[in-house]
């Protein structure tokens, strides 16, 4: 991960990082933080006198709309097929994972570079097919009203989507899904390809992860179309296709709503009230 410009640590910020890792281990010597990038959380790379670790500490207002117990459970699930970050402790939305170094993905990379396109599709059809059942069930529908019942100043025609989308929302079929593939979330080591950060993962509809790719990396129709067909192992069913044509606006709606969350809550790492309202008013464009 890189290190944004001008982000620093601030004293506050390294005394509650030094409080968590002292929860994992109360001998332990912290040297250098870096600030790693992050929209909703604090994330940190942190050496220790042993070993160099990622640090969260959970953002603004995160607690009311994230479960940390389910999101836990199927982290550690994940980790446990290599897919995730080895999990060291985990405390009041808090974690410390094992320090993967790699090369974080980018929407460009997705567009660019082919293979990794296709290792990303194979990797979340690892996701899909795991055999362990995830904790809790995402619906789009209910995360939508509950971002939505928190809010009052929203772009014109937001409840009339939320309603138009609804129907297609629910989930078809319950598999363990990530609900939150940005490129981002995608680090490329030494050992393969890994998924970060699990807090919207659930039991849900495999398409919608795919959906969540082709929005967040704006991938183009052939594009879009080889993405799809790694991910299915040759020809894409044509349910399928439809089905991520479908809910790529209701990505574009749920995040909208997401990001004037953010924009209440304080949360400053960039602009999210014109962010949510762009992604709103996408998802009210698309036919």
């Amino acid at each position: 991960m890189q290190v944004p410009d001008g982000l620093t640590v601030e004293p506050a910020e390294r005394a509650e990082i030094e409080h968590v890792l002292a929860g994992w281990d109360p001998a332990v010597v912290v040297g250098r933080i870096a600030r790693l990038s992050g929209l909703t959380n604090r994330i940190f790379e942190v050496a220790t006198q042993v070993v160099t670790v990622a640090v969260r500490l959970p953002g603004l207002g995160t607690g009311s709309y994230i479960d940390r117990r389910s999101e836990l459970h199927n982290a550690h699930i994940m980790s446990l097929l290599g897919i995730g970050a080895t999990i060291l402790h985990a405390a009041d939305g808090a974690l410390v994972t094992a320090f993967l170094p790699g090369r974080v993905l980018s929407p460009e990379i997705l567009r660019s570079e082919p293979d990794v396109l296709d290792r990303v599709a194979r990797l979340l059809r690892r996701v899909h097919d795991s055999a362990r059942p995830f904790a809790s069930v995402f619906d789009a529908v209910t995360v939508m009203a509950g971002h939505r019942a928190g809010l009052d100043d929203l772009p014109a025609g937001t409840d009339d989507l939320i309603e138009r989308f609804g129907h297609l929302a629910g989930p078809e079929r319950l598999v363990p899904c990530h609900h939150d593939p940005w490129p981002e979330n995608f680090i490329d080591t030494e050992a393969g390809l890994h998924l970060l950060d699990w807090e919207y993962s659930a039991m849900g509809d495999p398409a919608w992860d795919l959906a969540d790719v082709v929005v967040e990396a704006a991938l183009d129709a052939p594009t879009t179309e080889r993405f799809l067909a790694s991910y299915s192992g040759g020809e894409v069913p044509p349910a399928l296709r439809t089905r991520v044509a479908e809910l790529g606006p209701v990505t574009d709606l749920l995040w909208g709503l997401w990001a004037l969350v953010q924009d209440r809550d304080g949360n400053e790492a960039m602009d999210y009230d014109a962010y949510g309202r762009d992604r709103i008013e996408r998802a009210g464009r698309a036919r």
